[in-house]
């Protein structure tokens, strides 16, 4: 993007977490003070956007409350749907007319990492951008166009959550370019699935 483009960002925190046990976004790291929804949030906010979305389950609350009242809090607007449909409710609700989104369990990510993706993903072209790596997307931390609102929608409606799939119909349409993962980025999409160091 280019300096005078705006953009949003997006925390994407309403998973289940059924393979780490407990809530990740409320779980604090090993020498860590904070939780981790916290730590990525503070991540997404010193990037500088216009629009910064906290995406939660229905049932989904933080101990605390939000950091700043710039900072929205955006439920599902479809429960029980996976990533895709976290996804979804943002694109719905930003502004911008791109957003960068992050999932809660990657900690790796950097604020240097996010700002050399978002200047990687062209100037003002309109389009998103999804890492690739080994051959498969890395759809929790790339860019989206608002317009793949609609091609959420449409795949939500006929039962197909895969974010795989949906960033291959993007693809598809034009509306998202790939971006090959250096070497010395791929450390960054490390899952953290289960309690302790990633």
């Amino acid at each position: 993007m280019s300096g005078t483009d705006s953009f949003a960002v997006a925390l994407l925190a309403g998973g289940r977490s059924r393979r780490f046990g407990s809530d990740k976004a409320l779980h604090v790291p090993p020498g860590e003070t904070e939780p981790m929804w916290r730590l990525q949030l503070a991540k997404l906010m010193a990037l500088g956007a216009s629009e910064v979305i906290v995406s939660v389950g229905g049932s989904t609350s933080f101990p605390g409350g939000l950091p700043s009242e710039a900072v929205r809090m955006v439920p599902d607007e479809l429960p029980d749907q996976g990533p895709l449909g976290g996804l979804a409710t943002v694109l719905g609700a930003i502004r911008s007319e791109r957003v960068l989104v992050l999932g809660v369990d990657m900690p790796a990510v950097t604020v240097e990492g996010m700002r050399r993706l978002l200047a990687s993903g062209g100037l003002g072209n309109g389009r998103g951008l999804v890492p690739h790596l080994g051959g498969r997307w890395e759809p929790l931390l790339a860019i989206y166009p608002r317009v793949m609102k609609g091609v959420a929608d449409q795949r939500l409606a006929e039962g197909k959550r895969s974010l795989q799939g949906f960033v291959d119909a993007g693809v598809a349409s034009g509306w998202i370019d790939p971006w090959p993962v250096p070497p010395a980025c791929a450390g960054w999409f490390a899952n953290w699935n289960e309690p302790g160091p990633v």
